[in-house]
């Protein structure tokens, strides 16, 4: 398949992607300084494109070299070929599986997060992985032999009636100097706050300091 490529938002060096909690920390620190090809999200609302959102965020964090795909793909190994003909270290693939716009708004994203390269698991490890609730939910199809190139999969649900969220939602008005009802009742302004959860997830990176 033949992918047409954006490769914009390219800028801002070292990428401190986090690992999921399976991982041993020297395999995390051997994950650092990465490039992240960003695919279209599926089933985005009309009119709202949720990845170029993250691709944002992501390097907001400083933490990140983000290049955009252009098409999406259906299966990991093509995810994987164009994340490697942009020289990218990873990719992002994520569907919306779950949104409710009214207030309070709710959002799930199913996302699925891979490295170019593998690595070699345990026969246990594989079982775990692929029988966790995550595994076929987002928009790329895994194969078992696979496994070793999942970073992390997993299911970020942002529900404005959940008190962990509305943590996040002050900090992050706080940091961006907005109103928190206003980020929840304007769609734009709460999917650019689901794109800012999800970089934070994804790159572990820390929450600015503010008064």
């Amino acid at each position: 398949m033949r992918t047409a490529w954006a490769l914009v938002l390219i800028f801002q060096a070292g990428c401190g992607l986090a690992e999921p909690a399976r991982e041993p920390g020297g395999q995390a620190a051997a994950e650092r300084r990465r490039t992240v090809a960003v695919m279209p999200f599926e089933r985005a609302p009309e009119g709202a494109d949720l990845s170029l959102l993250t691709a944002t965020e992501l390097l907001r964090t400083g933490r990140c070299q983000v290049v955009r795909v252009a098409e999406p793909a259906r299966t990991a190994e093509d995810a994987l070929r164009a994340a490697t003909r942009s020289r990218a270290d990873a990719v992002l693939a994520a569907a919306i599986v779950d949104y409710e716009p009214y207030d309070p708004p709710r959002i799930v994203l199913a996302v699925q997060f891979l490295r170019t390269g593998q690595r070699t698991l345990t026969a246990p490890e594989v079982d775990r992985l692929v029988r966790s609730h995550s595994w076929r939910r987002g928009p790329l199809s895994l194969s078992q032999d696979r496994a070793g190139n999942v970073i992390d999969v997993f299911d970020l649900v942002t529900d404005a009636g959940d008190a962990a969220v509305l943590r996040d939602l002050a900090r992050y008005a706080a940091e961006t100097g907005q109103d928190e009802r206003e980020v929840l009742l304007i769609q734009p302004r709460f999917l650019k706050f689901v794109a800012y959860r999800l970089a934070m997830r994804l790159t572990g990176a820390p929450h600015r300091d503010v008064p």
